[in-house]
């Protein structure tokens, strides 16, 4: 929530995080640098990503990339609430959803941020790298992630018998 048209680097091809959002009851407060200072980095833009943004920005009013509007500013706890609730329904409506059958519950910007630890790893982003590109303090907490991916993906059998072959 704390990204803003200063925090997209085209020259770079990165987004810059610098920046964190914090709530007081329902106010957002920005504060000038994220959680830990393993979160200051230069996250690599994907292509993909990259055209989408450039094409978003032309589109938006505000300096930040989430606001409620140009003249309130940073969305508030409740309004961060409603734009992911908007979210869910309009997958679920996607999805052929319901007021009864809804296919996608408890999304949230951390699933987003798991996802891409998980595409981090498929894509065979070493661990230390993974580290500096999710923020972490601390490689213990990376390694938690790119473990329980591990053991996801694990074919132990088949380990097993290539061994006992050799």
């Amino acid at each position: 929530m704390a990204l803003s048209r200063n925090d997209i680097s085209f020259t770079k091809n990165a987004i810059l995080i610098s920046n964190s959002i914090s709530f007081q009851g329902n106010a957002a407060i920005l504060k000038p640098f994220p959680k830990t200072n393993a979160g200051f980095r230069e996250i690599p833009m994907p292509t993909v990503l990259r055209e989408y943004l450039k094409v978003y920005l032309k589109q938006l009013d505000g300096l930040f990339l989430f606001e409620m509007n140009r003249k309130q500013g940073l969305m508030t706890k409740s309004s961060y609430n409603k734009f992911w609730k908007g979210i869910i329904l309009k997958l679920n409506t996607a999805l052929g959803g319901n007021d009864n059958i809804k296919p996608i519950q408890g999304l949230t910007a951390y699933t987003f941020r798991h996802n891409y630890a998980t595409m981090l790893y498929y894509a065979g982003i070493d661990i230390k790298e993974a580290q500096y590109l999710l923020g972490h303090e601390n490689v213990e907490m990376t390694l938690d992630i790119y473990t329980h991916l591990e053991k996801s993906k694990s074919n132990a059998a088949k380990k097993l018998d290539d061994f006992i072959a050799m």
